[in-house]
């Protein structure tokens, strides 16, 4: 029998990725303040917000297995970037991106019985050039809200990729491939 799990995120796209994948769980969202980042590399930010997220969970669900998940902006000059608070801060990023190179890291963290477990990824994108039109056409969807980069790959944010290396899971916020392999050893999923 598969051991209770519980996703500590509200992200619909999280949700959707972990049911289609077979996986019957719990959604908690946990509640934890997610700082701007400044000088910390983006996988480490990436995994130490997934692990906070999960270990606040897990406090509420002991027997559960936890994750908790996060994904950071890498931006062109090296530097992590947080969710842009306003339009003109979304306009900034997506002209600091348009026609360039940047990444994103996606880490989840798993939480079992004391234990944790990290997964983290990386994937580089190119997003084409924009512009002024584009640019602003692209702020009248709304899709920056709450995304980092400003554009949402599972939606009409697609239409700005050029090119994308790395996994597809992993661009939408969850490093999916490597969690399932986690979830799997710890008792939990449609294989358990």
């Amino acid at each position: 029998m598969s051991r209770p799990l519980v996703l500590a995120s509200g992200s619909p796209i999280r949700r959707a990725l972990l049911a289609q994948a077979g996986y019957a769980f719990e959604v908690l969202p946990a509640d934890i303040a997610e700082p701007q980042p400044h000088n910390v590399p983006p996988a480490e930010l990436a995994a130490a917000l997934a692990l906070a997220k999960a270990h606040a969970v897990a406090a509420q669900r002991p027997g559960a297995v936890v994750v908790g998940a996060d994904q950071v902006l890498l931006l062109p000059d090296g530097t992590a970037a947080g969710k842009p608070w306003d339009r003109a801060a979304a306009r900034a990023q997506l002209r600091a991106l348009a026609g360039r190179r940047h990444a994103l890291v996606s880490a989840a963290a798993v939480v079992a019985d004391g234990a944790e477990e990290l997964v983290v990824d990386r994937v580089d994108l190119t997003l084409r050039a924009l512009s002024d039109a584009e640019l602003e056409r692209v702020l009248d969807w709304d899709e920056w809200r709450g995304n980092a980069g400003s554009y949402r790959m599972e939606s009409r944010g697609v239409h700005l990729v050029d090119t994308l290396q790395g996994d597809h899971f992993t661009v939408l916020g969850l490093p999916l491939l490597g969690l399932v392999g986690v979830l799997r050893r710890l008792g939990a999923g449609p294989l358990a």
